[in-house]
């Protein structure tokens, strides 16, 4: 489940038309009988990362309804490049700790995917590599704009 489907889910209207009441505002706290100080989002192993790693974490795409890719922290699909396909994020994100997101952080990100839940999906590919003089760009070796 995606962060925004989570989200409207839990704030539903029609959850709080419940009985004819009309909602109003406030704050919903949910408290749960787990600590999420270890969530990650690319563990294979943590049954909370799993649940909750949408929550919080948005991926560079995701897919519609109807099985289509879209970007969602990128600024279009993938663009051929002469390493094999590039990656644009889009410009003005920032990290939860208030950061650009940059390049390098998307490289983190997959290095320590593969090394993780990812390996088999990331296993086809070559180097991640940030692209110099482009801080939002991101070359993924071997891999073509469909893959």
């Amino acid at each position: 489940m995606s962060r925004r489907a989570f989200i409207a889910s839990a704030l539903s209207t029609g959850v709080a038309r419940a009985l004819s009441r009309k909602p109003y505002g406030g704050i919903l706290r949910f408290e749960l009988p787990l600590s999420l100080d270890g969530i990650d989002p690319h563990s294979a192993e943590d049954p909370a990362s799993a649940l909750f790693a949408p929550a919080i974490a948005d991926p560079l795409f995701a897919v519609d309804a109807t099985g289509r890719p879209y970007p969602a922290l990128a600024a279009s699909l993938p663009e051929p490049s002469a390493a094999g396909a590039r990656v644009v994020l889009r410009p003005g994100l920032v990290t939860a700790g208030g950061a650009a997101l940059a390049a390098r952080d998307v490289v983190a990100s997959l290095e320590r995917a593969r090394r993780g839940g990812g390996r088999a999906t990331l296993a086809a590919y070559g180097a991640f590599r940030a692209v110099h003089g482009a801080p939002l760009a991101v070359d993924v070796e071997g891999a073509t704009p469909d893959a």
